[in-house]
């Protein structure tokens, strides 16, 4: 790693060896460690399992904390499209990182070049030129005390040089970083709630009041189910008590995403003659995450917004009638003593009958760009040691999102 101080526009530069040395197999999760850049807040495999299903999985990184989506990528110093429909900002996981030879981080004045887009600035991703053989490279990780976050990885590449300049680069890397529960981790294995910065709670007073054993209110009062009944060995009703009966979120939420990559990458120039070459450049990126956290928290007076309705009226409302057949009878008899002309019972439920909420999601993102570069002596008779560059970029991604 080196900065520069004498260029006119700050650039820091990183080599392949930042990312080897600290066992990273993405540039998103080596720029976390940089003071430059900040957290990407819900785009980040640590921090988006609530961000919704657009952005679910992505890593993206934050530079001078502006926003992920004003900065610019490049490889090679030409522009790399944007990771999902609903930004532009770049998605590292579809880009390997075995190929790289240095990484050039632009951090200020990068408008005046590259556009608004690049107000916070420009990461331009270098790669290898000379390399000539077969490489073949293995790593495996993972958190030994807690025996997960296994994390392997593979890549293989091939280059050459020819005999009249040029080269050639082929890169095919798969990492799998898999799945780090809340559950496993004491930081988080409990609901927390903070309300008052000298009253925080954590354990089971801090535990939501939608319980999978269901809520029902009467009056002032709620009450519950426990070990199959709602109704003690004396015969009275189970008051709910958040400490015994709430439902623990966090131990259904994930620290780490579980995240597979397929990447590979092309790079090709040829001279076709002294002062001009082709070249060619491609690069393919295939991502599936399995996001997961708690199951929906149902709460039946909420104006339908589970099952219809507007929001914050009484349409479509899923309550229960008095009148339900399968109602304990304690509990309709406590209804209609606190008011008998109620008609139908408020209850809360967790849907933990199903599986947990979450994401699946598959991104295939596809880069191509060519063209003809070369030198000249000077441009009719101007200077001298000029360099011209002709070229075409083409980008996609494609993305098959399900909840």
């Amino acid at each position: 790693m080196r900065g520069s101080t004498e260029a006119a526009i700050p650039v820091l530069n990183l080599d392949a060896s930042s990312l080897t040395n600290q066992g990273f197999e993405n540039f998103a999760d080596l720029a976390q460690t940089l003071p430059q850049f900040a957290p990407a807040f819900g785009e980040s495999r640590t921090q988006s399992t609530f961000s919704g299903i657009a952005t679910s999985g992505l890593n993206r990184a934050n530079l001078r904390n502006l926003g992920s989506q004003r900065t610019v990528t490049l490889v090679n110093g030409r522009r790399v499209p944007g990771g999902s429909a609903t930004s532009p900002a770049v998605d590292y996981n579809s880009m390997p990182t075995a190929n790289i030879e240095r990484v050039e981080i632009m951090t200020g004045g990068a408008s005046a070049i590259y556009g608004a887009d690049a107000v916070a600035g420009v990461v331009n991703i270098i790669t290898r030129k000379d390399f000539e053989g077969l490489e073949v490279y293995v790593s495996y990780s993972e958190a030994l005390k807690h025996g997960d976050n296994e994390n392997p990885n593979v890549s293989i590449m091939w280059g050459n040089t020819f005999e009249d300049g040029g080269h050639a680069l082929v890169t095919v890397q798969r990492t799998k970083q898999e799945l780090v529960s809340c559950a496993d981790r004491e930081i988080c294995e409990d609901d927390f709630f903070w309300g008052a910065p000298a009253t925080p709670l954590f354990g089971p007073t801090a535990r939501s009041g939608v319980p999978a054993g269901g809520r029902y209110f009467v009056g002032g009062a709620s009450y519950t189910m426990r070990n199959g009944s709602m109704t003690d060995a004396s015969g009275a009703l189970i008051p709910f008590v958040t400490a015994t009966d709430g439902f623990n979120r966090n131990e259904q939420r994930d620290i780490a995403i579980p995240t597979e990559r397929l990447m590979a990458a092309i790079d090709f120039a040829f001279p076709l003659n002294d002062e001009m070459e082709v070249f060619f450049e491609a690069n393919y990126g295939e991502t599936e995450i399995n996001s997961s956290f708690e199951p929906h928290p149902f709460q039946s007076q909420s104006g339908g917004s589970t099952f219809g309705g507007a929001p914050g009226t009484t349409a479509l409302q899923s309550t229960i009638p008095v009148n339900n057949p399968f109602l304990p009878t304690a509990l309709r008899n406590a209804v209609l003593a606190n008011n008998p002309a109620t008609t139908e019972i408020t209850w809360w439920q967790r849907f933990n009958q199903f599986e947990n909420r979450g994401a699946d999601s598959r991104r295939d993102s596809t880069r191509l760009a060519g063209g003809l570069r070369g030198e000249l002596d000077s441009l009719f008779g101007v200077g001298s040691n000029w360099n011209w560059e002709v070229s075409y970029v083409w980008g996609s991604t494609v993305e098959d999102l399900k909840t």
